[in-house]
Order: structure tokens, then sequence, then C-alpha cells
């Protein structure tokens, strides 16, 4: 991921900023290598809802921005979208069964 970001000038907000940063993104870094390399899934931040809170309308547009740019490359079916969480956020954990986000 950081290297496909590596001098783009992207800051990685922008693309939680911006519709056009984010297929722009798509375009560079998941379409022009895809079927070529078996790209099933785009993380979009890190544990952002735990470490960077006031983050999170920039992660949830990124999302929406990155979701939107692979329904017009035709790829959503093929490729999701997906933000890692923190197991710290299942607010009751034991029995597994019972945990509730």
């Amino acid at each position: 991921m950081l290297v496909a970001l590596a001098d783009t000038g992207i800051q990685l907000l922008g693309i939680g900023q911006s519709n056009s940063t984010a297929a722009n993104w798509v375009s560079h870094n998941v379409v022009a290598h895809y079927p070529a390399t078996n790209i099933t899934g785009i993380c979009v931040g890190s544990e952002v809802f735990t470490t960077t809170p006031n983050a999170a309308p920039v992660l949830v547009n990124a999302m929406k921005y990155i979701q939107s740019a692979l329904v017009a490359s035709n790829l959503d079916r093929q490729i999701k979208v997906s933000t890692p969480l923190s197991s710290s956020v299942i607010l009751d954990s034991f029995p597994p069964s019972q945990g509730l986000l």
C-alpha cells in the first residue's frame, strides 16, 4: 500500500475528501493491475475508530468513494472494500456468539 502511494502526492486523508482522488487512485493502483494481480479486497485505514476517532467521517467517505470507483470500473463484485477494526470495539466478547459492536 505504501509503495502504491509513494511519490503520488496523494495524502491518505485525501482519498476520503475527494471522489476524483479516490477514482484516480483506484484507476492507477487497482484497475491497472487487475486481473493480472489477484486483488480481492481493499482495506481502508487501520483501526481508525480506536486510534483516530475524529477521522471516522473521512474513513467512511474514503470507503464510499473507493466503492464507487470499483462500481464504475465494473469490479465491485470481484473486489470488496473493508476497514480493519480493533477487537476492543467488541462490547461483550464472551461467549463469542454474543459479541456486539
